[in-house]
């Protein structure tokens, strides 16, 4: 295992000013890793956004206790591979089905964002953001990273190692057609 940045939250509660995530998501609601940074001692780091700018928002925020959970894979189709992760809240009432959960998506080849993922996962701590209407915060997690991401990455770039991808936002849109987050959470 890689040596792992220490960003362990020391200040106690906060509040954040969340950036304008439209520049990120547009208008829609979503998931995204984004690099920010939280405390000037740790700098840089990769922090967890889930947009929702509906009333359940306030629903999930009362998830009580809040689990993050990822499944993660790779696969490939006609216009190359692609890496996807689901994550999800732990539903208290039942297990069996998540409360909330959301898929996101990269493109192995492109080095920027397989790094932003290899910088998360060389993170102690991962930090969920909530995110509601006009950008408030709705809550702040900080989960010790035992996702076991680095050697998910390790296996991803093994096996899209001879794949050439020739347009990853048609692969990504044939495999969303295809696989609907219910089917990603179902995988083994």
């Amino acid at each position: 295992m890689r040596e792992r940045k220490h960003n362990k939250w020391q200040h106690g509660l906060t509040r954040f000013e969340i950036p304008a995530l439209d520049d990120y998501l547009g208008m829609r609601d979503g998931f995204l890793p984004l690099p920010v940074i939280l405390d000037p001692a740790v700098g840089e780091e990769v922090v967890l956004v889930v947009r929702d700018q509906t009333p359940f928002m306030e629903e999930l925020r009362q998830v009580k206790p809040f689990r993050l959970m990822m499944k993660n894979g790779c696969a490939r189709n006609d216009f190359g591979p692609l890496v996807f992760f689901l994550f999800w809240v732990e539903n208290p009432a039942d297990l069996s089905a998540p409360f909330s959960s959301w898929d996101c998506y990269f493109d192995p080849k492109n080095e920027t964002q397989k790094g932003l993922w290899r910088n998360l996962a060389a993170q102690s701590h991962w930090h969920l953001f909530l995110v509601g209407t006009a950008g408030r915060q709705r809550g702040f997690f900080e989960f010790e990273n035992n996702y076991g991401l680095d050697q998910a990455l390790d296996f991803f770039d093994e096996a899209c190692q001879n794949v050439a991808t020739i347009d990853f936002n048609r692969a990504k849109e044939r495999f969303m057609n295809e696989n609907t987050i219910e089917d990603l959470f179902r995988l083994k």
